[in-house]
Parts: C-alpha cells; structure tokens; sequence
C-alpha cells in the first residue's frame, strides 16, 4: 500500500494539497501585508533618495502581492487569518519608523534577513512547486515569487552599493 502523499511548508507538514496551499497564500499573504507596512514606515522617513525610489516600488509591490493573495484565498472560501505576533509588529514598525536609525542601519537589517543561510524564496518556491492540481494558485505563486526575487536583489545591491560608498569615503 503506498504512503498517503504529504506536502512541506514551512517546516510544516500538511495531508492535503488544499491545506497546504491555503497555509501558504494566507502566510505569504500576512508576511506581504506587514512588509508594505514596515517599509511604509520607513520610506515615510528615508533620507536617502535611491533608497526612497526603491522602497516605493517595493512597497507598492507587496501591497498588491498581499491584496493578491487575499483574493486567491477568497475565491477559494478561505478566510485570512495569518497575522504577525502584536509585540513583533509594534516593535519593527517602531524602529522602521524611526528618523533617529539611519537608512544605511535599516538597510543592513532587512538584507541580512534575505541575505541568511536560507533563501525565503527559495522555500516558497519549493512549497508551490509541490501543487500539482491547483494550476491558478501554482501559477500565481510563481510570478509573485519572480516579484521577490527581484525585491531581493534589489535590497542586495542597495546595500553593496551603500557600503561601498561608506567605504570610499573611509
């Protein structure tokens, strides 16, 4: 007799490819959510003005990733229910939000967190390659992940290029 089928997310084992994929848009959903808020807070302050250009695109971006997201969840009668922990947000928001952290210091933050020892993309793509009969949400997933990827590089090469900077002027 075979093994029942299971998907990976996250860490997360599922039993069902509709769990898996709900798990997945609503999570994906909150992360974009709060990431156009954070780097809302920020832009609302950044000095520096290619950064301010960048954080405009990028936060545009995940709001429509997040409204996105809503909507598969919607068409497939699936509340949104993810959200990030209150003290996480207030915190993050608050320091994103500060004038007295530089943008550089901000910068350096939000790179390490995509420059680590996983790629958050990476592990999405991996989730949404496993979804074998919803084609629409596989689809989906799959241009908004490229969109990622670009934010990704965009964040890495904002940051090279500020350090570098910092560095010619010693």
């Amino acid at each position: 007799m075979a093994e029942p089928k299971t998907y990976i997310c996250q860490g997360k084992t599922y039993h069902s490819e509709r769990d898996m994929v709900v798990a997945l848009l609503d999570n994906f959903r909150a992360g974009e959510a709060f990431g156009a808020e954070l780097l809302q807070a920020w832009l609302n302050v950044c000095q520096l003005p290619a950064l301010r250009g960048g954080l405009r695109t990028v936060v545009e971006r995940e709001a429509w990733h997040a409204r996105v997201l809503a909507q598969r969840l919607q068409e497939l009668d699936s509340p949104c229910q993810a959200q990030f922990a209150a003290d996480t947000r207030q915190v993050t928001l608050q320091r994103m939000g500060s004038a007295d952290i530089s943008d550089v210091d901000k910068l350096r933050e939000i790179a390490g967190l995509v420059t680590g020892p996983t790629d958050p993309v990476a592990e999405l793509r991996y989730a949404a390659e496993q979804i074998e009969e919803d084609q629409e949400t596989r689809a989906l997933l799959s241009t908004l992940l490229d969109d990622e990827d670009a934010t990704v590089r965009w964040l890495r090469d904002s940051y090279r290029q500020l350090i570098d900077e910092a560095a010619e002027l010693g």
